[in-house]
């Protein structure tokens, strides 16, 4: 199972196993990427797994997890890109009263769990307080922002921060035969996110390849301020592919100016000497401002504001 850190969530999960000491509400918190779900995969694995030195990854109960077909574990994310609504938290609700089909527990994930709409938020709330004995309930959410401090508050909380750098790169050495250096410029490019790591490491050629041609067109449309044709450029090559992924990396390209202007290393392969001869053209505090309406732009996005108005207002607006 390709988990990259967590040890100390992972021991204090099956420790609670062991002591049975389980709760019935967990809240998994931390960025996109970082290995939320797989972790909660691995934690309903051990519950239900037939060996003593669980989660074994042998027997058909851990094979149906990792496969995501086991019986007892149910899986809710938005549909569309819609909001979790009331209708699929009232479809959980009617079978987790049921009582398992194989194992000991029936184990509820929920994704996005911080884009529930306030009628689902309501109602899984009523589960959260009145939750069968039977049932562990997962949420898993990028921060706290959108959830409501009463499903916090019946939670058990635990945050996930990324692993070390050099963690990461030991892993995607060791799992994709890589040389330390590919491993380290793919650990760098993914901000030490290992799901974004690993996509990074099926492909790494072709990955490289596009990451340095969108930073490239970074430089060039940032090159000069105040060029309105290049600002509607950027927010065409913003708007043209995966939107929040090109953000992220916009994120992290404004990120690498800042870093390069205080003389730290940067993540980009790109030249320090072209990111030093951009950033000389932008302040610190306006590096930082930028990081920081990109963010909020992530947010908005996620609200399922106007994606074209969102992403024009930002490099139109806030990009002076």
């Amino acid at each position: 199972m390709n988990i990259v850190g967590h040890q100390k969530i992972i021991e204090f999960l099956k420790n609670s196993i062991r002591n049975k000491r389980i709760c019935q509400s967990y809240l998994f918190c931390g960025p996109e990427y970082v290995g939320k779900k797989i972790t909660a995969m691995y934690f309903a694995a051990s519950l239900l797994c037939d060996s003593q030195n669980f989660p074994c990854e042998q027997c058909d109960s851990c094979r149906q997890v990792f496969q995501g077909k086991h019986p007892d574990v149910y899986y809710v994310d938005k549909i569309d890109d819609k909001d979790i609504s009331i209708d699929q938290i009232r479809k959980i609700k009617s079978i987790v009263n049921l009582a398992p089909f194989s194992g000991s527990y029936k184990i509820v994930i929920i994704e996005n769990a911080d884009s529930l709409t306030v009628s689902a938020t309501n109602s899984l709330l009523k589960l959260l307080e009145d939750t069968p004995s039977h049932v562990i309930i997962i949420l898993l959410a990028r921060g706290f922002g959108n959830l409501s401090a009463t499903i916090r508050s019946r939670c058990q909380i635990l945050r996930f921060l990324p692993p070390s750098s050099k963690e990461l790169s030991c892993f995607l050495k060791k799992e994709f035969n890589l040389s330390l250096i590919d491993a380290q410029k793919i650990s760098n490019l993914s901000l030490n996110l290992p799901g974004l790591a690993i996509k990074l490491a099926h492909n790494k050629e072709e990955g490289f390849r596009s990451r340095e041609d969108l930073m490239e067109k970074f430089i060039f449309f940032l090159s000069e301020r105040n060029n309105l044709e290049n600002k509607f450029k950027l927010a065409n090559l913003i708007l043209k592919v995966n939107t929040k992924q090109t953000l992220f990396f916009l994120l992290q390209f404004v990120r690498d100016l800042a870093l390069v202007k205080l003389k730290l290393t940067p993540s980009s392969t790109l030249g320090e000497k072209k990111l030093l001869n951009l950033s000389e053209k932008y302040s610190q505090m306006e590096l930082y401002f930028f990081m920081n309406q990109i963010l909020r732009t992530q947010s908005w996005l996620d609200r399922y504001a106007n994606k074209k108005l969102s992403i024009e207002n930002l490099v139109i607006n806030d990009f002076v």
